[in-house]
Protein backbone atom coordinates (compact mmCIF):
# COMPACT_ATOMS: atom_id res chain seq x y z
CA UNK A 1 0.00 0.00 0.00
CA UNK A 2 3.09 2.37 0.36
CA UNK A 3 5.45 3.50 -2.90
CA UNK A 4 8.26 1.41 -2.71
CA UNK A 5 11.28 2.43 -4.44
CA UNK A 6 15.17 0.77 -3.63
CA UNK A 7 15.98 4.73 -4.06
CA UNK A 8 13.78 5.56 -1.30
CA UNK A 9 15.02 2.77 0.70
CA UNK A 10 12.40 0.40 -0.15
CA UNK A 11 13.04 -3.19 -1.26
CA UNK A 12 9.78 -3.53 -3.71
CA UNK A 13 9.85 -6.76 -3.18
CA UNK A 14 7.09 -8.42 -1.42
CA UNK A 15 8.11 -11.45 0.40
CA UNK A 16 5.78 -13.86 2.19
CA UNK A 17 5.80 -15.62 5.76
CA UNK A 18 3.91 -18.24 7.06
CA UNK A 19 3.18 -18.17 10.93
CA UNK A 20 2.89 -21.38 12.98
CA UNK A 21 -0.81 -20.90 13.20
CA UNK A 22 -1.09 -20.83 9.40
CA UNK A 23 -1.34 -17.30 9.12
CA UNK A 24 0.44 -15.56 5.70
CA UNK A 25 2.04 -12.44 6.44
CA UNK A 26 3.35 -10.28 3.79
CA UNK A 27 6.38 -7.85 4.56
CA UNK A 28 9.18 -5.86 2.44
CA UNK A 29 12.48 -4.65 3.89
CA UNK A 30 12.88 -1.43 4.39
CA UNK A 31 15.68 1.13 5.59
CA UNK A 32 14.82 1.67 9.15
CA UNK A 33 14.94 5.18 8.66
CA UNK A 34 12.88 5.11 5.71
CA UNK A 35 10.01 3.27 6.99
CA UNK A 36 6.78 4.17 6.68
CA UNK A 37 6.13 5.14 10.41
CA UNK A 38 8.67 7.48 9.89
CA UNK A 39 7.73 8.77 7.44
CA UNK A 40 4.33 9.83 8.34
CA UNK A 41 6.35 11.09 11.54
CA UNK A 42 8.41 13.30 9.34
CA UNK A 43 4.88 15.18 7.84
CA UNK A 44 3.20 15.57 11.46
CA UNK A 45 6.90 16.66 13.12
CA UNK A 46 9.21 17.90 11.29
CA UNK A 47 10.67 19.93 13.95
CA UNK A 48 12.01 16.46 15.74
CA UNK A 49 12.10 14.03 12.94
CA UNK A 50 15.22 16.21 10.74
CA UNK A 51 17.23 14.18 8.51
CA UNK A 52 20.38 14.43 11.11
CA UNK A 53 18.22 12.51 14.13
CA UNK A 54 16.75 10.37 11.39
CA UNK A 55 20.61 9.51 10.40
CA UNK A 56 21.75 8.95 14.12
CA UNK A 57 18.77 6.16 14.03
CA UNK A 58 20.02 4.90 11.36
CA UNK A 59 23.47 4.43 12.40
CA UNK A 60 22.67 3.46 15.86
CA UNK A 61 20.68 0.28 14.59
CA UNK A 62 23.53 -0.97 11.97
CA UNK A 63 25.95 -0.41 14.71
CA UNK A 64 23.77 -3.18 16.56
CA UNK A 65 23.33 -5.20 13.58
CA UNK A 66 27.32 -4.68 13.47
CA UNK A 67 27.83 -5.97 16.93
CA UNK A 68 24.39 -7.87 17.84
CA UNK A 69 25.46 -10.97 16.21
CA UNK A 70 27.40 -12.66 18.81
CA UNK A 71 25.16 -15.72 19.26
CA UNK A 72 26.92 -16.14 22.75
CA UNK A 73 25.98 -12.63 23.97
CA UNK A 74 22.90 -12.86 26.48
CA UNK A 75 21.37 -10.21 26.16
CA UNK A 76 18.46 -11.24 27.85
CA UNK A 77 18.61 -13.81 30.66
CA UNK A 78 16.31 -16.68 31.59
CA UNK A 79 15.08 -16.91 35.20
CA UNK A 80 16.61 -20.18 36.86
CA UNK A 81 14.60 -19.92 39.97
CA UNK A 82 11.45 -20.92 39.01
CA UNK A 83 10.33 -24.85 38.14
CA UNK A 84 13.84 -25.85 39.03
CA UNK A 85 15.35 -23.83 35.58
CA UNK A 86 12.32 -24.41 33.22
CA UNK A 87 10.61 -21.36 33.03
CA UNK A 88 9.64 -20.72 29.34
CA UNK A 89 8.14 -17.27 29.16
CA UNK A 90 7.45 -16.64 25.81
CA UNK A 91 8.07 -18.58 22.50
CA UNK A 92 8.53 -16.41 19.05
CA UNK A 93 6.50 -17.73 16.27
CA UNK A 94 8.98 -19.65 13.67
CA UNK A 95 7.38 -17.61 11.10
CA UNK A 96 8.44 -14.47 12.35
CA UNK A 97 12.31 -15.54 11.82
CA UNK A 98 13.05 -14.54 8.88
CA UNK A 99 16.66 -13.11 7.26
CA UNK A 100 17.35 -9.74 5.31
CA UNK A 101 18.03 -10.78 1.54
CA UNK A 102 21.43 -9.43 0.48
CA UNK A 103 23.04 -6.11 1.01
CA UNK A 104 20.53 -5.70 3.72
CA UNK A 105 21.94 -7.62 6.38
CA UNK A 106 22.73 -4.45 8.11
CA UNK A 107 20.34 -1.53 8.94
CA UNK A 108 17.14 -2.90 6.97
CA UNK A 109 14.34 -4.35 9.01
CA UNK A 110 11.08 -5.92 7.92
CA UNK A 111 8.20 -4.34 7.93
CA UNK A 112 4.44 -5.86 7.38
CA UNK A 113 2.53 -4.77 4.96
CA UNK A 114 -0.83 -7.39 5.55
CA UNK A 115 -1.73 -10.45 7.18
CA UNK A 116 -4.10 -13.17 6.09
CA UNK A 117 -6.16 -15.42 8.79
CA UNK A 118 -6.35 -18.92 7.88
CA UNK A 119 -9.71 -20.15 7.71
CA UNK A 120 -10.60 -16.31 7.45
CA UNK A 121 -11.01 -15.99 10.85
CA UNK A 122 -10.05 -12.89 13.19
CA UNK A 123 -9.55 -13.04 16.86
CA UNK A 124 -11.88 -9.98 18.04
CA UNK A 125 -12.25 -10.84 21.83
CA UNK A 126 -10.14 -12.11 24.50
CA UNK A 127 -11.25 -15.11 26.78
CA UNK A 128 -9.69 -14.94 30.40
CA UNK A 129 -7.87 -18.27 31.92
CA UNK A 130 -8.31 -19.63 35.06
CA UNK A 131 -4.99 -19.94 36.84
CA UNK A 132 -3.55 -21.13 40.41
CA UNK A 133 -5.99 -21.14 43.06
CA UNK A 134 -9.10 -19.80 40.92
CA UNK A 135 -7.26 -16.37 39.87
CA UNK A 136 -8.62 -15.26 36.16
CA UNK A 137 -5.60 -14.31 34.19
CA UNK A 138 -5.77 -11.58 32.16
CA UNK A 139 -2.54 -10.41 31.53
CA UNK A 140 -2.01 -12.47 28.01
Amino acid sequence: CWDCSEDEGCDPTVYVARLDDGSKVRYRWYRFKDQPTFKKLVVDYPEIYTDEYLNKLQARVENMHDHWIDKETDFLSKPETANGGKVNLVEIDHGQIVSPPAAKEKGWVPIVLSVESPYGQWKTDMHNLQGPNGRLITDF
